[in-house]
């Protein structure tokens, strides 16, 4: 309120108070009277004063409303810390309990009677406890664990340490693992004891099942022999559809081996060929032994195994022999026969690509890395051209300042680009010689080979930078030393005017327009000629003070003299006026005495002079 309504006002009537008192100081200073009292300074005196009262009261006021709304802060925190503190001992008695109840059923073997006691409980834990309760829980503590975490942020905030929880973290995290521990456990025991009573329940019902089967065998008075026969048949069949597959996979096999033994004569004869090719044919080696290959192979494996099996089924029924078998004796041992030099050549066709590429990449592999050398110093090269190229010398020291960092930086790197040249030579003069990488080595190392040459234009474009860095200090120095000479004529050139155009007679002195034309005299001879790091419009504006000042100059001398006689005119008249004032004090007090005479009382005596 006081800063709305009150304040104001009175502040703007102060104003205007001073406002006034300025006038009637102006007004005193023009009449050469003496000023004021320093009414102005004890005013804002007396209103720093209130200010300061205004403020310590203001900042009481706001740190009791602050502490205030921290007390009610913490009263706050404290309730939610306590309902917290209720809803985790509530949810950590329930976990408990489950824990508990877990563990007792387990401990007492109370895991139902029948198969369909111990199910429904099985049911019970799972759909009911692991579905819906035990997520429950979790959300609860979930829950919990994040308002206890806003409860220590709003202590942290009220500079406060962390709430002591009840129940502690500790415990909480305790229940919850001893609850999922006891859970698996009950569960692993009725998974256990629901799983025996379910190998009961098989055992008696394959019992039963065969029990029927040999009834129903006796019933339908099948003789042995018939069921020995048609095994031996089916047996028969796989063994022949064993052999079919084996001599339906050998010309594929053939044709795949003969394949691989003209590759390899053509590898072995065509000794040229890069890298890259070798590189494909090797890719493409490996996807055939991985694709075509592996299918074929478990192919022919699983043909011997139905046929092993086969022979090995009718040499149990005891009739051993036979076209199937010898189809199968036949066709399997030609077809592994065949596969084996396939084997071979393609382990022969791999040897000699693998021979062919460890010879190539000894030298392309060194080509490579020349390569990617040359590639970086090539790309250095052509970043750093426009500051190596650069003739450019700044207008002005900053300028300057930023043309030698960067030359000095380009500087640096080249020295490391060049050292890295000098460790390619020897590599590319190593594949100079090589018929297919030669001329690419060349033609890359001739990119690169001129850069320590780079080295000594750069090092005197360091220097020229140096030197016109200094060059540029000194154009600054010379610069300020000249702006400052420009303000000091330029605050003697006013102060001339002012004492030409607006004379006072009574506070100008000759002395001080005698130094400030000395003064003005000596800036006027010392500004010009202006120096090199000068500005046109700085010199302009020299020359045009410089001008001025003369033209001034000529004025001083009369404004001294005239000075002068007004200083002793003012010294006559203030003779004037005391031997005036001297004169009417002695006319005030004769008046006074003959005014005295005048009114003497009646029947006085009269004296004489002498005697009065």
């Amino acid at each position: 309120e006081y800063n709305a309504d009150e304040k104001p006002p009175k502040l703007d009537k102060t104003r205007e108070l001073q406002r006034q008192l300025h006038l009637v100081s102006d007004r005193l200073e023009e009449e050469g009277r003496p000023p004021l009292p320093p009414y102005d300074e004890k005013l804002n005196k007396a209103w720093a004063g209130l200010d300061s009262a205004a403020d310590a009261l203001q900042k009481a006021l706001d740190e009791a409303r602050r502490q205030q709304a921290k007390a009610a802060a913490e009263a706050e925190t404290d309730v939610m810390q306590k309902e917290n503190d209720g809803k985790a001992a509530a949810w950590l008695r329930a976990v408990d309990g489950a824990a508990s109840k877990f563990g007792k059923a387990v401990a007492e073997g109370n895991l139902g009677s029948s198969k369909e006691e111990t199910a429904a409980k099985l049911a019970d834990l799972r759909e009911k406890h692991q579905a819906q309760v035990r997520p429950q829980w979790a959300n609860e503590r979930a829950a919990f664990e994040g308002e206890r975490q806003r409860v220590d942020e709003r202590r942290r905030a009220e500079e406060r340490p962390p709430a002591k929880w009840q129940p502690p973290a500790e415990a909480v995290s305790a229940g919850w693992g001893s609850l999922g521990a006891k859970e698996r456990e009950y569960e692993e025991a009725l998974l256990k004891k629901l799983g025996q009573l379910q190998a009961e329940e098989a055992e008696r019902m394959k019992r039963a099942a065969m029990r029927d089967t040999a009834v129903s065998s006796l019933a339908d008075l099948l003789p042995p022999f018939m069921q020995r026969r048609r095994v031996e048949q089916q047996a028969a069949e796989a063994a022949k559809a064993a052999a079919a597959e084996a001599e339906a996979l050998t010309p594929w096999v053939t044709a795949k081996r003969q394949q691989l033994e003209e590759q390899k004569a053509a590898a072995d004869k065509d000794a040229g060929g890069a890298a890259p090719q070798v590189r494909a044919a090797l890719s493409g080696l490996r996807a055939f032994s991985e694709g075509d290959k592996a299918a074929k192979r478990g192919q022919m494996l699983r043909a011997r195994a139905a046929f092993n099996g086969a022979t090995a089924v009718r040499q149990l029924q005891r009739c051993g022999g036979g076209e199937a078998e010898a189809m199968g004796h036949a066709a399997l041992p030609a077809l592994e026969a065949e596969w084996a030099k396939l084997e071979a050549a393609q382990e022969s066709y791999h040897a000699a690509l693998q021979r062919r590429l460890s010879r190539l990449q000894g030298v392309e592999l060194e080509w490579e890395r020349l390569q990617r050398a040359c590639k970086r110093v090539a790309e250095w090269l052509k970043s750093s051209k426009e500051v190596r190229c650069s003739t450019d010398l700044g207008s002005n020291e900053w300028e300057v300042a930023k043309l030698l960092r960067e030359a000095e930086m380009c500087a640096s790197e080249l020295r490391l680009q060049a050292d890295a040249v000098a460790q390619l030579k020897p590599l590319a003069e190593r594949l100079d010689a090589d018929e297919e990488f030669g001329p690419l080595a060349r033609e890359a190392y001739a990119a690169v080979a001129l850069v320590p040459q780079l080295e000594s234009p750069m090092a005197d474009r360091i220097r020229t930078l140096q030197a016109a860095l200094e060059r540029q200090r000194r154009l600054a120095a010379e610069r300020l030393a000249f702006a400052v000479s420009t303000a000091e004529l330029e605050a003697s050139v006013r102060a001339a005017q002012e004492l030409s155009c607006f004379p006072v007679d009574t506070v100008d002195t000759a002395v001080a327009i005698e130094a400030l034309a000395e003064r003005g005299n000596a800036q006027a001879s010392k500004l010009l000629p202006a120096p090199e790091g000068a500005s046109t419009a700085e010199v302009q504006n020299a020359e045009a003070l410089v001008h001025t000042w003369q033209e001034l100059a000529d004025a001083l001398p009369t404004r001294a003299a005239d000075c002068e006689r007004a200083h002793r005119a003012a010294l006559h008249m203030s003779k004037l006026f005391a031997e005036f004032a001297a004169a009417a004090d002695a006319f005030d007090a004769w008046h006074g005495r003959c005014a005295s005479l005048l009114q003497m009382p009646k029947g006085g005596v009269a004296v004489g002079a002498k005697d009065a």
